[in-house]
């Protein structure tokens, strides 16, 4: 009797444990619903978040609740879930990009996401090659892997872009790098296809040209020499505002004006597709007409797609008698006239250890 009456004991209160976590369960269900992760009487504990909160074609439930609960836009995904489900909504997320925050409820953030967006939003930072676009498009389930390069390389149709007509043959479609402008666009997911999105970046190059004036070149130099430039600029500034890219841009076109190599790695490193880690002294010395340290004058094209502040540069150098410069390791540049004052600032800047 008395070993029946523990059993019913332990199972009195595992039904009142049960119970117990099932109301509180239900309370923060309930209550995530009904409030965001920052209340509207403002949570002095939690940071407001805004985000633009793109689905990519072909994201499950699962992968978007768990995205939204890591951006913390939501508080629980096994929630948002719950909710999507007993609403018969998980089937209903559309992809698209959507403006979020986290004052939002998650009932009205599920709502948004089962409303069909207009658009994608897709951001292409500076300095990327058409390589880095295509898998950071490819990263982001928008194209599958080689989809975008193929486009650019092989088979989409830019006929319509005179500023790039020596270039749409495949035999010059290399020489394409360098005109697809960095931005962020908003595409319709419909009209979404790499020839498109290709098409798009091209117009937005067109628009800064015109408004930079180099479409037919400038300061006697042509297009392709301004592009080039810029790339080269871009990849070896540590930042796109102040005088740094202006001066390096003085610098590298006082090198060409005096027939002397230009000796910017970051046009080695793109032949060799190293982006990060530091040139060995076999690699700075490889036989290949992207290194500026053994070929004078530009490399056969550019390096990278420039941004704007780039572009700037290459047309506006400073007026300067440097001829050097190198970045030490906190990044702040120093600039020499003569190879000896350039030498004793790899010594006193960077140990001797910079190139």
């Amino acid at each position: 009797m008395q070993k029946k009456r523990q059993w019913w004991k332990l199972i009195i209160w595992a039904i009142v444990i049960i119970g117990a976590y099932y109301l509180y369960d239900n309370y923060q269900y309930k209550s995530a619903i009904n409030e965001g992760v920052v209340t509207r009487e403002n949570d002095e504990f939690t940071k407001e978040v805004n985000e633009t909160f793109t689905i990519l074609h072909g994201n499950s439930p699962t992968v978007i609740a768990k995205r939204l609960e890591e951006k913390k836009l939501i508080s629980s995904s096994s929630y948002f879930l719950r909710y999507l489900k007993n609403n018969n909504l998980d089937s209903e997320l559309y992809s698209g990009s959507y403006e979020l925050n986290n004052i939002m409820t998650l009932s009205e953030i599920a709502i948004k996401l089962t409303t069909k967006a207009e658009f994608i939003k897709i951001l292409i930072p500076e300095g990327l090659t058409i390589q880095e676009i295509d898998a950071r498009l490819a990263s982001k389930n928008i194209f599958t892997a080689g989809e975008f390069e193929k486009c650019v390389l092989q088979t989409c149709n830019f006929t319509n872009f005179d500023f790039i007509s020596d270039f749409t043959i495949l035999s010059k479609r290399k020489y394409l790098e360098g005109y697809f402008f960095p931005a962020t666009y908003k595409i319709k997911e419909s009209e979404l296809t790499p020839q498109i999105f290709a098409n798009k970046m091209l117009e937005a190059f067109e628009i800064r040209a015109k408004k930079l004036d180099i479409l037919d070149g400038k300061n006697g130099k042509t297009l392709q020499e301004i592009v080039t430039m810029a790339s080269i600029i871009e990849k070896e500034s540590s930042t796109h505002s102040g005088k740094e890219p202006n001066m390096i841009s003085g610098i590298l076109w006082n090198r060409i004006d005096q027939n002397i190599p230009l000796g910017a790695d970051a046009t080695i490193r793109y032949a060799l597709k190293k982006d990060s880690s530091a040139l060995t002294r076999i690699e700075l010395q490889k036989d290949n007409t992207f290194n500026t340290r053994k070929y004078k004058g530009l490399p056969p094209h550019a390096i990278a797609n420039a941004g704007e502040a780039s572009l700037k540069a290459a047309i506006n150098p400073s007026d300067t008698k440097y001829l050097f410069y190198l970045h030490d390791k906190k990044q702040k540049i120093h600039y020499a006239i003569t190879n000896t004052q350039h030498e004793n600032n790899k010594t006193q800047f960077c140990g001797g250890s910079c190139e």
